[in-house]
């Protein structure tokens, strides 16, 4: 009677573990697959910004009131390259080497970028708000990346 009792112990015990063990793996693989959804959430809005940076400033006259406004928007977003003219200082991020080449259509940047911390209270100093400009889209070397967006004064 003893060893039976015994057995049954282990047995009852073995079915806690496995029980144990599956509930464990069911709750990691729930949450390894909510991460990836939220990853894949992450990178539609990045790529909707994008979108939306191509279709409003690409290759587009726009009035310094839609520079400001742009500026306002785009300003702290990570990564974010904004150039009024050679004026780098309204992005997250400043050149630190290489240049941009505007060509007819878009602009092109080639070199390595540093951290910034924008300071937007003397916007209208630089962009006067009546004033007319001609925005580009600001690609990597390999125009497969949107950097930011490159506003000339007309």
């Amino acid at each position: 009677m003893e060893n039976t009792t015994k057995a049954i112990m282990i047995g009852v015990a073995l079915f806690i573990v496995i029980g144990l063990v599956t509930a464990v793996v069911l709750v990691t693989t729930i949450g390894t697959d909510t991460m990836r959804s939220q990853d894949k959430n992450l990178q539609g809005v990045s790529e909707s910004v994008a979108t939306q940076i191509i279709d409003n400033y690409n290759n587009r006259d726009i009035t310094g009131a839609n520079v400001i406004s742009a500026i306002k928007k785009f300003y702290n977003k990570e990564n974010f390259l904004l150039v009024v003219e050679g004026n780098d200082k309204y992005s997250t991020k400043r050149k630190n080497s290489g240049g941009l080449v505007i060509s007819e259509t878009k602009a092109k940047f080639n070199g390595t970028l540093i951290d910034n911390t924008p300071d937007i209270s003397n916007l209208t100093n630089v962009v006067t708000a009546q004033a007319k400009y001609h925005s580009y889209i600001i690609y990597n070397n390999n125009e497969d990346v949107v950097l930011g967006i490159y506003f000339e004064k007309k």
